[in-house]
C-alpha cells in the first residue's frame, strides 16, 4: 500500500515575483516561469526597479502573411546560447530554467503571431514590443536576445503591467512641476493652500490679499491648462505678473 506521504496532492510552488511595493508575493503558481498571475501581483522579477532607465527603442516585426520557417513545436524546443541566458538573467533576474521557459515562450507567440522576418543566410528574426530573438539558420539554437524593458518580462508587457520606470518619471515630473508653481507664487509673495473636501485652492499674497478658485485639483497634479487658467485668473483680478507655459511656471515680480 502507498505510503500516505505520495497520497495527497503535491503542494503548488509559491509564486517567484515581486509585488510593486517590493514585498514577495505569497500565491501559488503552476506556471514554468513562476509567475501566478493573479490579481495584485505585476510579477516583478526583482523587489526594486534598480537604476537607469528603459531603453527608447523599440524591437518589431511587421506580421508577415508568408510561412513561417519555424512552427510552434519549433519554437517550444529552440535551445537556448549561454550569452543569451545570461542576457536575459541580466535583464530580468529569475533563474536559468525559468529564463529558458520565457525565451522560448516569447519564440513561440511570436512565430504563432508571424511577427517574423529572414535575411537570405537564414538568420530568423522574431520581434515584437520591443523584445528580439534571433534564430540560427538551422533553426535550433536562439542566438541572440534583446529587449528594450529594463525589467519586465514579454508576459508582463503582453498583458499590460506598467513599468516601474514610468511611475517614478511621473512622480519626478510631478515634483517638478510642483516645486517650479511653489517658487512662482513664493516670487510674489504668496503662499498657497489646498482644501481637499471642497475642492478649493486658496492663495494668500503678502499684504493680505486673498484668492480662491473651485473645482481643481492640488497645484502639482493641474494640467498645464488648469494652471494657466489660474495664472489668467490671478493676473486679471489682482493685477499679479504671474507666467506660465504649458510644462511649469515661473513668477516675475511686478
Amino acid at each position: 500500500m502507498p505510503s500516505p506521504l505520495y497520497m495527497g496532492a503535491r503542494p503548488r510552488p509559491i509564486c517567484s515575483r515581486y509585488l510593486e511595493d517590493g514585498s514577495r508575493c505569497a500565491n501559488s503558481t503552476g506556471h514554468a516561469d513562476g509567475w501566478c498571475r493573479q490579481d495584485g501581483c505585476p510579477g516583478f522579477t526583482r523587489s526594486s526597479q534598480g537604476e537607469g532607465v528603459e531603453k527608447t527603442y523599440n524591437y518589431s516585426c511587421l506580421v508577415n502573411p508568408a510561412p513561417c520557417p519555424l512552427d510552434s513545436y519549433d519554437a517550444s524546443t529552440l535551445d537556448v546560447s549561454r550569452r543569451d541566458l545570461d542576457r536575459f538573467l541580466e535583464a530580468h533576474g529569475t533563474g536559468e530554467v525559468k529564463a529558458e521557459a520565457q525565451i522560448r515562450t516569447l519564440a513561440e507567440d511570436l512565430v504563432n503571431e508571424r511577427r517574423w522576418s529572414a535575411n537570405e543566410d537564414g538568420w530568423v528574426r522574431l520581434a515584437k514590443v520591443g523584445f528580439l530573438l534571433v534564430v540560427s539558420p538551422d533553426l535550433f539554437t536562439v542566438v541572440d536576445y534583446r529587449t528594450s524593458h529594463r525589467e519586465r518580462t514579454y508576459a508582463q508587457v503582453r498583458v499590460g503591467v506598467p513599468s516601474r520606470f514610468r511611475h517614478e518619471r511621473r512622480k519626478r515630473r510631478v515634483r517638478r512641476i510642483a516645486r517650479r508653481r511653489h517658487e512662482a507664487f513664493a516670487a510674489v509673495g504668496a503662499t498657497y493652500s489646498y482644501d481637499v473636501e471642497q475642492r478649493l485652492l486658496r492663495v494668500v499674497f503678502s499684504g493680505g490679499r486673498r484668492f480662491e478658485i473651485e473645482g481643481r485639483r492640488p497645484v502639482s497634479t493641474m494640467s498645464a491648462g488648469e494652471w494657466e487658467t489660474v495664472v489668467d485668473r490671478i493676473n486679471a483680478e489682482l493685477g499679479i505678473v504671474l507666467t506660465a507655459d504649458a510644462e511649469h511656471a515661473q513668477a516675475i515680480p511686478s
